[in-house]
């Protein structure tokens, strides 16, 4: 099965439109890893880089990528702190946020490690520590 024959994973697409409305091919694979996105619940399907303890490098670049694409790269750079108790609701409520990013970037950093490897980072709170 070929993208040019408009079949992926059973995703009826026609090439020949999107073309003409993106302008460019580039615009068909974009709408093909949204679809395929929004069908795996938003994260990255298939397989991650796994990180083994070589190639590291490699596997940094891999993982910047996805964590861009996937709007986190920066909870995971910058981190956050836990807000004081007497905190307003505004602040609250992007903790919570900024919470629910973390964790999206702590699965998709587990997923990507040998299980040794995730022994060691597993039992970290947030994604900056690791």
């Amino acid at each position: 099965m070929t993208i040019e024959s408009g079949l992926v994973r059973g995703l009826q697409l026609r090439p020949n439109k999107m073309v003409s409305e993106q302008g460019s091919r580039k615009g068909i694979f974009g709408i093909l890893l949204c679809a395929l996105l929004m069908a795996s619940g938003g994260l990255i399907p298939g397989s991650l880089p796994i990180f083994d303890g070589k190639g590291y490098d490699d596997w940094c670049v891999k993982m910047d990528a996805i964590l861009g694409f996937q709007e986190i790269d920066e909870i995971v750079k910058v981190g956050f702190k836990e807000p004081p108790k007497n905190a307003d609701e505004e602040v609250k409520k992007t903790y919570k946020e900024m919470k629910k990013l973390d964790c999206k970037a702590r699965v998709l950093l587990h997923q990507s490690v040998v299980a040794p490897i995730f022994q060691k980072i597993s039992k970290v709170v947030t994604t900056k520590e690791v």
